[in-house]
């Protein structure tokens, strides 16, 4: 499987059902958020954010604990607040998950998503 640019950007892989060189959306992108999320905030409790993913608090931890997410800015009294856009992590680290991708990959390959669009290469 190949993996192609994120965030709605458009890609020429066949793989995903596109005849050979016709644009198609990335599939991962594309696909709607299973659980809604609230409106009208940008900041979240962990348990808000089980709620949400459907993840549970201790694999949101673990998954910033092992950097597959970016660290969560904390409150005044440590508690993590997620934001919208922390709320995107583990929707990403969800894909390869399910094609069985180990879990170093996975980290390796949230490293290069932070790092940026010039990694796009190495991320194939």
């Amino acid at each position: 499987m190949t993996m192609t640019r994120t965030q709605g950007r458009i890609g020429t892989d066949t793989d995903a059902g596109g005849e050979a060189g016709e644009p198609r959306k990335d599939v991962c992108a594309a696909a709607e958020a299973s659980r809604p999320r609230p409106d009208g905030r940008d900041r979240y409790t962990i348990g808000e954010v089980a709620a949400i993913t459907g993840l549970s608090t201790h694999t949101l931890r673990w998954y910033e604990r092992i950097g597959l997410m970016p660290p969560i800015d904390r409150s005044h009294t440590g508690q993590r607040r997620f934001t919208n856009r922390g709320l995107d992590w583990p929707a990403l680290v969800g894909k390869p998950r399910l094609t069985g991708m180990p879990v170093a990959d996975m980290v390796r390959y949230a490293e290069l998503v932070r790092a940026g669009d010039h990694t796009f290469e190495e991320r194939l």
